[in-house]
């Protein structure tokens, strides 16, 4: 180590500048402490509402327009509320912030260390010089370009798949509402369903009980439209609490708690009666564009190839060098050192063929992934080519069954046939809409499907509450 002699009257305060000045001047930042508070996350969680101010706030940074208080929740405000209570979403949103902070970190240029001590010599001078002398170094490495260019794509695909996992996570929240939604729709067209047909039942059963008071029918044929009402009113009645569940599943989704949200209406509109599709070709092209895993596995990739471009910059060595001062009894010194790292001969060989073999599996992984969505996106787009066939063939027989209620109100206002002739007729026809029902719950669930396999993006205002950028 360079030495440099001087009086130790000035030795100690010479020592305590130098050091502040090289280590840093900027002042070091405060342990924040942030305790788990479980206590008050439960009460938290007990208290969101879909009236919160800061939910409504969040839903006008989306774009979007918060509900009033007297109005109903659509599809797209609750897939909002499900983003904003996400706790999901909350802790992807936090490996993003770590994943950007690890990349500013690991950027950073190694700093030089400084080191600094003091030497006794035995001196015969008499003691007219001081036997102490203080010596300083410094060293540091100089980086080298091709390392750093590796370490900055690596810590860049480190922060991509960080940003996708989120976007993977807001996708799945969001697809949740989205399934919630549509089976709420079945739900709420299936009560309507059987609820009709338990109010013609029940005529049914009246106009039953009166011709048997006339004579016309037998106390058989009533207990018979008795047993028949009862059944078709169990029937209803199970709707009635399939929907309730399928509304608090729908609550579920946005990430409320049991019971909450209830007094808030929803808008539940039909379920759509046409389920249009892209193109083979360009559902192929829209998946490959659009889906999350696929863009991770390229991420992964290109993470990879950072590393091989790491292992081959490594072959040469960074240059760390060692300079130094000393003054000794009135002799200025600089001395310069120079280090460079010395390895075994197959080190390298091995480190770059393993980078190399990590790559290969990922390249394979991203290929396998791109096969994968294709054949989902083929999947979908045949489930619900297959779905449209049933509903067509479906269709052409509720024809028939609706022409046989138009006969039946014909032969009844012609004294043909009584109102029961024509309820029968009725029956036939909401049987018929229940059939198409599961027939249309079937497309919706192949286009949810078909979305899913396009993966279609989602606005990254509408999943997160703020940017860690």
């Amino acid at each position: 180590m360079p030495v440099l002699h001087m009086p130790v009257a000035c030795a100690r305060p010479t020592t305590l500048c130098l050091v502040v000045w090289l280590t840093g001047c900027a002042a070091p930042l405060p342990y924040q402490p942030a305790p788990l508070d479980l206590p008050a996350a439960r009460a938290a969680f007990a208290a969101r509402d879909l009236d919160d101010a800061a939910l409504q706030a969040f839903m006008r940074s989306a774009g979007a327009t918060p509900p009033a208080a007297d109005a109903s929740w659509t599809r797209q405000t609750l897939a909002l509320a499900a983003a904003w209570f996400s706790p999901a979403l909350a802790v992807a949103q936090a490996r993003w912030a770590a994943a950007l902070a690890q990349r500013t970190q690991s950027l950073q240029p190694a700093g030089a260390v400084l080191a600094a001590g003091l030497d006794h010599n035995d001196l015969v001078d008499g003691g007219r010089t001081s036997p102490w002398a203080l010596g300083l170094g410094f060293e540091f490495t100089l980086p080298s370009p091709a390392r750093r260019s590796a370490r900055t794509l690596m810590a860049d695909a480190e922060v991509e798949q960080a940003r996708l996992a989120l976007a993977e996570v807001a996708w799945q929240v969001q697809q949740a509402v989205a399934q919630a939604w549509v089976d709420a729709q079945v739900a709420q067209a299936r009560h309507a369903l059987w609820l009709r047909r338990w109010h013609l039942q029940q005529a049914m059963q009246a106009a039953t009980q009166q011709q048997v008071a006339q004579g016309v029918r037998s106390p058989a044929e009533l207990t018979n439209a008795v047993r028949q009402a009862e059944e078709v009113r169990l029937l209803e009645m199970q709707a009635s609490a399939e929907l309730a569940a399928r509304m608090q599943a729908l609550r579920s989704a946005a990430a409320l708690p049991a019971g909450k949200g209830a007094e808030r209406s929803i808008a539940l509109p039909p379920l759509p009666d046409n389920f249009d599709a892209p193109a083979s070709a360009m559902a192929q092209q829209l998946a490959l564009d659009n889906r999350l895993d696929l863009q991770l596995a390229r991420a992964q990739f290109l993470r990879a190839d950072g590393a091989l471009q790491l292992a081959v910059a490594q072959q040469y060595p960074e240059l760390t060098l060692h300079p130094g001062y000393e003054w000794d009894q009135g002799d200025h010194r600089l001395r310069i050192g120079i280090a460079l790292p010395v390895r075994l001969p197959d080190a390298h060989p091995a480190a770059i063929a393993l980078a190399e073999a990590e790559r290969s599996v990922q390249a394979q992984a991203a290929l396998a992934v791109q096969a994968s969505v294709l054949q989902d996106v083929d999947r979908a787009l045949a489930a619900l080519d297959r779905a449209e066939q049933q509903r067509a063939q479906q269709a052409a027989l509720q024809q028939t069954r609706v022409r046989g209620l138009q006969d039946a109100q014909t032969a009844v206002r012609l004294g043909a046939a009584d109102q029961n002739d024509q309820r029968l007729a009725e029956i036939e026809v909401v049987q018929g809409q229940l059939q198409a029902l599961d027939l249309q719950a079937a497309s919706a669930q192949a286009l949810l499907q078909l979305q899913a396999a396009l993966h279609l993006p989602v606005d990254p205002k509408q999943t997160q509450r703020s940017s860690p950028e």
